[in-house]
Order: structure tokens, then sequence, then C-alpha cells
């Protein structure tokens, strides 16, 4: 089992690291001088299961996506599961249309999930802690 923090709060990745007995696992989030971000895993994740602690907190765009690259990176890794751990979701109040042209935001963010599985089962089946 693999624990992988993004840059929103490293701390709650530390902590629920240390609840499962292990440590987050080492990863460079670096960006370009035009803005775009780069991630890398420097731990070996092939035919584990990665838990990826994230909330999307201010600024929601960027941690969403950062949540995004690194999810992508752990599947390109060869990771048997990736299940993200996302404590805050920076979409939730837009789950629904006010006006007939508005945009489901919430489903819009969910649906760019890079193979992440969603505790509802929205990947086959639910995620299962320490498995």
């Amino acid at each position: 089992m693999i624990v992988l923090s993004g840059s929103a709060n490293p701390a709650l990745a530390r902590d629920v690291a240390e609840q499962l007995g292990t440590h987050p696992a080492a990863c460079v989030l670096e960006r370009f001088p035009d803005g775009e971000l780069h991630v890398e895993i420097r731990e070996s994740v092939r035919g584990k299961r990665v838990y990826l602690v994230q909330p999307t907190s201010s600024p929601v765009e960027e941690h969403l996506f950062e949540m995004l690259l690194l999810a992508d990176a752990c599947r390109r890794a060869g990771a048997a599961h990736v299940t993200a751990l996302v404590p805050y979701f920076g979409y939730a109040r837009q789950d629904r249309r006010a006006v007939g042209r508005d945009p489901i935001a919430a489903r819009v963010a969910g649906r760019c999930d890079c193979g992440v599985s969603h505790p509802r089962g929205g990947r086959g089946r639910p995620a299962q802690p320490g498995g």
C-alpha cells in the first residue's frame, strides 16, 4: 500500500499514512516557468494499491488538476488500484442546475477521474482500505 500526497494538505496525508502504518511516498510537484505543473512519483507503485490524499481546496482548479496528474502517473506506472481520498471536493455545491443552461460542475469534475475509484463503486466496486 502506498499513500501519496498532493500539495493541498501534506499534513493530512502524513496523518493518514501514520494511521495505516506507513509513510507518504516521495513525489515531486514543480511548475514550469509558464505555470504548467509537472509531477514525478519517486517510489515504485507497480502492482500496489495507491491512496491519493488531495482535497480540492483553494485554488480549486490547481489542486484538482494536480490530483488528476498524480492519479494518471500512478496508472501509467502500473499501480494495481488508485483511490482518491478527497475530504473536500471543491465543486460539490454545483451538483445541480439552478437554471436551464447551467453546467453541473460537480459532474464534470467527477468525470475527470483518470481511473481513480469512487466510494460508490464508480469503477465497478467500492474502495476497500488496506487491501
